[in-house]
């Protein structure tokens, strides 16, 4: 199974599995960033578009960079330890 997902569809799965809301805005010259609109934590996705793919590395960096950690887990990414 593979866990390469668009913008888009990693932040409807992520409401539909936690209920926390991710806004997707785009900024000129920075491109995407994901808002997470409970702690209001922001992360730049380095993509340009809403349906372009994010890999399996890119999905964890982002769970790290909005300090949820354990959304890997129920993503099905690698929880790695350290």
């Amino acid at each position: 199974m593979s866990h390469e997902r668009t913008v888009e569809q990693l932040a409807r799965e992520i409401e539909h599995l936690t209920g926390v809301k991710l806004r997707i805005r785009w900024i000129p010259f920075y491109g995407i960033f994901l808002e997470d609109t409970e702690s209001g934590n922001r992360y730049a996705t380095g993509k340009v578009h809403k349906n372009e793919v994010l890999s399996p590395a890119d999905q964890e960096g982002l769970c790290r960079g909005l300090g949820r950690e354990h959304w890997m887990v129920l993503l099905g990414l690698r929880a790695s330890d350290d």
